[in-house]
């Protein structure tokens, strides 16, 4: 298992919290498909803390194996439809993997993508997984964005 690190924004009210934390398991939902929980130890939940309600953001992965090799997965969220994020005082699992934490029944492509990246991240020396981005729902938006999303989750709402 690697060393895993956390970077959040809680100066901002936006904590991640590891999968060893209690409220992590109470996050989980109790009918959701059970493919995807060999990612479990590599998720986060993210706690906004806030008044407002985060209606895009993106967690980033950054690994590192010991040959000092990086590389970096992130996950983006912004529910173009509902335009519904994650409401003040609320959780949310995030994982590379999306639906990891719902009742959808997984398919062969994503079981072989679970397998994939749950071997790749229990090869590394360490991961820190990062909030990278955030863009609440009256268009203030913080975090460093190193990928570059918040003028594209911006120009969206």
């Amino acid at each position: 298992m690697p060393n895993i690190s956390i970077n959040s924004l809680p100066a901002d009210g936006l904590v991640l919290l590891p999968s060893t934390h209690p409220a992590f398991a109470a996050g989980l939902a109790p009918a959701r498909a059970l493919e995807g929980d060999a990612l479990l130890p590599y998720a986060v939940l993210l706690h906004n803390t806030t008044e407002k309600e985060v209606l895009a953001y993106t967690v980033v992965w950054n690994c590192v194996d010991s040959t000092g090799t990086t590389v970096v997965h992130h996950a983006t969220y912004f529910d173009f439809q509902s335009l519904r994020g994650i409401l003040p005082h609320q959780k949310r699992i995030v994982s590379i993997a999306p639906g990891l934490n719902t009742s959808f029944r997984a398919d062969a492509g994503f079981e072989r993508q679970v397998a994939e990246f749950a071997t790749f991240y229990s090869k590394q020396s360490s991961i820190t997984v990062i909030l990278d981005a955030v863009v609440f729902i009256d268009g203030t938006a913080i975090g460093e964005d190193t990928q570059g999303w918040i003028p594209r989750l911006k120009g969206a709402t």
